[in-house]
């Protein structure tokens, strides 16, 4: 089951990066648009004379630079399209329409305590170290046993004939019993030899036990990070979608060129991506404390 989920983070790692980077090549698509508006509005301003040459040489050059951003963006989605098609059986070529998994905005975590409890009781070297400490305690009580004296009771019953001055029936209750006196030390140096071992487990324990904690509290931390980073996106790409709301209320009525309106949009969706990519991230890390913790099943539906 671990192995089957490991897996299948894999490919939500693999599905969601491409689908992360789709996003980013639409955004590097409008910015190139705006980027291309304005370099056109530069070289109508160089030919009428508002403008110096230079301005219209700078605009073609981050122009230049937003193509070639495009086109990395383009190729990296491409290439993790490709290697999604591979994973998942597809035939090269063969289009996919990835959806994006509902928000977490709404999924709050629980208290950490909750998250390093339960990571205790499903670690298997938590549950090995366990084992091996209740069998050290037993081995203490084994060496320990020795110092009691063995005792044995019987119970004979006989019958005779043929004797007269023997009876012809008897019983006899019988107690025999062993105690060592003296072993030249053997009893205790077996006792204490135990008991450093039962020791050394609880030791062990202590570690494997501090050892699931460190996990979690690291996952833990790294998914409330991730939550923050994807509400402080949202916010963002709400506040970048009202400001284009303005900018083609101002285009309409004249107040801003379309160029203007043009940039906003790239903005928009810059920030569109970054809201995916810090949503998709935070599942990403809700699945990682999943795993911390043991949960397989979360796990997947974490990803997923």
């Amino acid at each position: 089951a671990l192995a089957e989920a490991e897996a299948a983070l894999a490919v939500e790692r693999l599905y969601l990066g491409t689908l992360v980077a789709q996003q980013r090549t639409r955004a590097a698509e409008a910015t190139l648009t705006a980027r291309r508006r304005a370099a056109s509005d530069a070289e109508v301003a160089v030919a009428s004379g508002a403008t110096l040459g230079v301005e219209a040489q700078g605009a073609r050059a981050i122009a230049l630079q937003a193509a070639y951003a495009f086109a990395t963006a383009r190729d990296e989605a491409e290439d993790l399209e490709a290697e999604l098609r591979d994973v998942v059986g597809l035939p090269p070529g063969t289009g996919i329409e990835l959806v994006a998994p509902e928000s977490l905005a709404d999924d709050a975590l629980k208290p950490l305590a909750e998250y390093v409890a339960e990571a205790r009781a499903r670690s298997p070297e938590v549950a090995a170290a366990r084992a091996a400490l209740e069998q050290a305690r037993g081995a203490v009580g084994v060496a320990r046993a020795d110092y009691v004296p063995d005792v044995g009771v019987g119970l004979t019953y006989t019958r005779v004939g043929g004797v007269a001055f023997l009876p012809t029936n008897s019983a006899a209750f019988t107690i025999q019993g062993t105690w060592t006196l003296w072993d030249f030390g053997k009893r205790p140096a077996a006792v204490r030899e135990r008991a450093a071992e039962a020791r050394a487990a609880a030791i062990a324990l202590d570690h494997a036990r501090d050892r699931a904690a460190v996990a979690v509290e690291k996952a833990y931390r790294r998914a409330e990070r991730a939550s923050l980073a994807a509400a402080a996106a949202r916010a963002a790409a709400e506040a970048r979608g009202e400001a284009l709301r303005i900018a083609a209320d101002q285009q309409r009525r004249g107040v801003v060129t379309a160029a203007y309106r043009t940039d906003a949009e790239a903005v928009r969706a810059t920030a569109a991506a970054d809201a995916v990519a810090a949503d998709l991230d935070a599942r990403i890390a809700r699945a990682e404390l999943a795993r911390a913790v043991g949960d397989a099943t979360r796990w997947s539906r974490s990803a997923g």
